[in-house]
């Protein structure tokens, strides 16, 4: 984009930041044995009539500004205040960027009384994170989520598979959950 498109976009992001302008969707997670429904994951959404209601461009003009942890934490909240009065998930999954496993919010009072709010505490939550954004430095992630853990909060790898340095990952980290890459499924089902 162009120099003034930009800076429309980050004037934007900031507006849609104060205001609070992202709302959650939700989609459920299957047991493939069963058909039961184990849990929901949850994705942010931007305004409908913006480039920014796709959360890829949010987040990489949000990244580009220096706002992508603020963002994070809005999409978070906003997750746990769309579940706030019903029925709860038994496990929700959160995308979070890499950088955000070293957010205080986590356990900031704030947003464990969302979580409460929503039925849920940090035993049902799900961390994940794409597998490339941890690739570089899987060490130095690891105090976050042990500490975390510690908590309650879970891991899971999105998009296993897209790093030539996934067994390594995966062994220093230890997840609780893969999601694999689409690249590695696809057409699993007749070969």
């Amino acid at each position: 984009p162009r120099d003034s498109e930009r800076l429309a976009w980050m004037a934007e992001l900031q507006r849609v930041l104060r205001d609070g302008d992202v709302h959650a969707v939700f989609q459920p997670v299957i047991n493939l044995e069963d058909g039961a429904e184990v849990g929901l994951e949850a994705f942010t959404r931007g305004p409908d009539i913006s480039v920014f209601h796709l959360p890829r461009v949010m987040f990489s003009v949000g990244r580009e500004a220096g706002l992508a942890g603020e963002l994070d934490r809005l999409c978070r909240h906003s997750a746990f205040e769309a579940l706030a009065g019903g029925v709860a998930p038994r496990v929700l999954f959160v995308n979070t960027t890499a950088d955000s496993l070293v957010d205080p919010d986590w356990w900031a009072p704030e947003t464990l009384a969302a979580m409460r709010r929503a039925g849920l505490d940090p035993s049902h939550v799900v961390l994940e994170v794409n597998e490339s954004s941890v690739a570089e430095n899987p060490d130095g992630f690891r105090d976050a989520i042990d500490w975390l853990r510690s908590v309650g909060y879970r891991l899971s790898l999105d998009d296993v598979g897209s790093s030539q340095h996934t067994s390594l990952i995966v062994e220093k980290l230890r997840p609780e959950f893969l999601k694999f890459d689409l690249t590695l499924v696809r057409g699993i089902e007749g070969d």
